[in-house]
Formats: C-alpha cells, structure tokens, sequence
C-alpha cells in the first residue's frame, strides 16, 4: 500500500526529533541534525504538491503526485533566491518585484533558504553545532512557512500561484 508524505507529519517528527516534550537536556546530536532535515523537507514536499496542484488544478491525486516528484529543490531554490534578492531575469523583473512586495510569499521564500542552508550543514558538515532551542526555531519556522502555504493555496491567493508559476519555469522533466 502507497503513503502520501504528509508535511504536517514530517513537522511533527522534526519537533519530536528536536525535542518537544521530552524534558529537560540536550537531544543528542543526530537527532537534532535529522530534525533540521526533516522540517527543510516538510516544507520542501508542500511546496512541491502545490506546485504540482497549480500545474494540474483537476488532476487525480497520483497525477499530483507524479509530477511533484519532477519538482526539484533547485528550482524551488532559485525562484526564493530572485525573490530574496538575486537578481532574475530581466523580463521576470517586474514579477519578481511584486512578489518580494508580498511578505507572506517572501516569509515563505526566506524559510525555504535559510532551511535549505541549514539541511545542508545539518546533513554534510561535521563541525555545524546545533542546539534545542535553534533546532525547534528552525522547526518553527517549516511549520508557520507550510501554514501560510496551506491559508494562500486555500484561498487561491494570486502571488502564491505567480510564485508556484515561477517555480514551473524552473522546473524541467529532463532528467
């Protein structure tokens, strides 16, 4: 039998890896590094199933998710990236800037890097330390970008679907 993955339960096992409820002390190590992981990829998974939902708006559930798969975290990466600054393409300017103007969408793109960033020295840097109390904020930070995902996609909210429709740009199924 297939399981979808489930944002919401990746969060919870990013909270339960990092700590929530299990006293006091430190968690060890590897449990705080899986825990950064988890919550970067929560909010990776979200973004992806939205992406795919704005591509295929009436598409069976394993449509959706045939072609979430084919979403990668680069090109996630690169729309948050023009709109947390970097320059985008000339004639994606004008998009862009309206986006960065929106602060929920760039709340959302801001999460996205600063966890991306954090997976990756959770996961390859040996000497990253990490603690309870920056672990549960980055967790925090999965949690609160998937629930403005989640409130944006509900209500159809026209810059969410503009940044879904650049992270489509970027994707690509040549793989």
């Amino acid at each position: 039998m297939q399981r979808d993955i489930r944002p919401d339960r990746l969060i919870r096992l990013a909270e339960e890896l990092g700590g929530v409820g299990a006293g006091r002390g430190q968690p060890r190590n590897t449990n705080l590094r899986r825990s950064v992981s988890t919550a970067y990829y929560a909010l990776f998974h979200r973004l992806t199933i939205a992406t795919a939902r704005a591509a295929l708006p009436d598409a069976p559930t394993e449509e959706i998710y045939g072609f979430a798969r084919h979403v990668s975290h680069a090109s996630i990466k690169q729309v948050c990236a023009y709109i947390a600054g970097e320059r985008p393409p000339r004639h994606l300017e004008g998009l862009v800037e309206r986006l960065q103007s929106n602060p929920e969408v760039s709340d959302v793109a801001s999460a996205f890097v600063s966890l991306q960033q954090q997976r990756e020295d959770a996961d390859y840097d040996h000497l990253a330390d990490f603690t309870r109390a920056g672990v549960l904020s980055a967790v925090g930070q999965a949690r609160q970008a998937i629930s403005t995902v989640d409130r944006l996609e509900q209500t159809r909210n026209a810059d969410l679907r503009a940044f879904l429709g650049l992270v489509l740009l970027r994707t690509s199924t040549n793989r």
